[in-house]
């Protein structure tokens, strides 16, 4: 399973970039866990309870795909240096 990982608060569109990179790595044959499918939106649910969710969802995962500019986002950061505590293989992916 492939997951990925990029910004997403503070960036209007990342439903829909997340879903391009989730066609296109469909495409190429991949089993995709995109985190914006995974758990909607909760009012009062805080950034910590959503990371510890996709973390969770990571640590089931064998590769990490990275959006664009995924290095801006605090989130995503965590979750290369997750993935990379669990050796998880990593890959680009344009968004």
């Amino acid at each position: 399973m492939t997951y990925l990982a990029g910004p997403i608060s503070g960036v209007p569109d990342y439903l829909a970039r997340f879903g391009a990179a989730e066609l296109r790595l469909r495409a190429a044959g991949h089993a995709v866990c995109n985190p914006t499918r995974e758990q909607s939106e909760v009012p009062g649910r805080t950034w910590e309870e959503y990371l510890e969710y996709d973390l969770e969802l990571l640590g089931n995962c064998a590769v990490i795909a990275t959006l664009d500019a995924w290095w801006q986002s605090r989130g995503a950061r965590v979750e290369m240096a997750y993935a990379a505590a669990l050796g998880i293989v990593w890959m680009e992916v344009e968004s």
